[in-house]
């Protein structure tokens, strides 16, 4: 039976042979902590500028109003942790050590980004538990995730759902903060930091000019599922 099952999933991405030292792997473990608890900083900090009386404007300008806006609508929603983690666990060399990866950069991000939050304000219990849960469950969700550089159908499916759930989360910010006005520089930055992060993983995921178009497909069919369970979620 699992001889079987590992039979279909090489089918759709083959695992390689080729082993990398334990030392190979130490250095990359570190430094995607690295990269996770760097962006928990940044993601937070932008937060602490953007709400806090105290600092009415990042760089001291306006224009860095704007700017901070932006950084911390990024950073407050889904679409930037899913883009990093789906491009983590695709260039993963096996679907194990995508989990791992992606695991250790929300543990890193999440504990930073906590830990600072603390110094700033009230603590969040019940977004700290929702984050915690997204930590587990990326530990799975990224070895799946890892098949999206296959071929086939089941590939396409798995990479049109990063890229669909990013679709979904701007469509629902539109909606709930409007379209950008040309004077709106910071909705502007944000509409467009999450049209990118879409298009990379349309560009990088699928492997050849079919397997892309068998993703855009499947990502406007998974697009309004996900957009109301964003809204039931948010």
């Amino acid at each position: 039976m699992f001889a079987k099952l590992f039979t279909r999933l090489n089918d759709i991405r083959e695992i390689e042979n080729k082993r990398n030292s334990a030392w190979l792997v130490l250095v990359c473990l570190f430094l995607i902590f690295i990269l996770g608890a760097l962006m928990g900083f940044l993601a937070e900090y932008a937060d602490y500028v953007d709400y806090s009386p105290s600092r009415p404007y990042f760089f001291g300008t306006v224009i860095g109003r704007e700017i901070g806006w932006a950084l911390s609508m990024i950073g407050k929603y889904f679409s930037l942790w899913i883009f990093t983690a789906t491009l983590i666990a695709a260039y993963s060399k096996t679907p194990v050590r995508a989990g791992n990866y992606v695991c250790i950069f929300f543990l890193a991000m999440v504990g930073v980004y906590y830990s600072q939050k603390t110094q700033h304000y009230v603590f969040y219990s019940n977004q700290f538990v929702l984050w915690i849960a997204i930590t587990v469950f990326s530990l799975f969700a990224a070895m799946i995730l890892w098949y999206s550089r296959g071929k086939g159908w089941v590939s396409a499916v798995i990479a049109a759902a990063p890229v669909s759930t990013i679709v979904a989360e701007l469509v629902y910010i539109m909606s709930e903060h409007g379209t950008p006005p040309l004077f709106s520089l910071g909705k502007a930055i944000y509409y467009a930091a999450l049209l990118l992060f879409a298009l990379i993983l349309i560009i990088a995921l699928p492997k050849g000019k079919q397997q892309r178009l068998r993703t855009c497909l499947i990502s406007i069919v998974l697009c309004p599922g996900f957009y109301f369970v964003l809204r039931a979620l948010l």
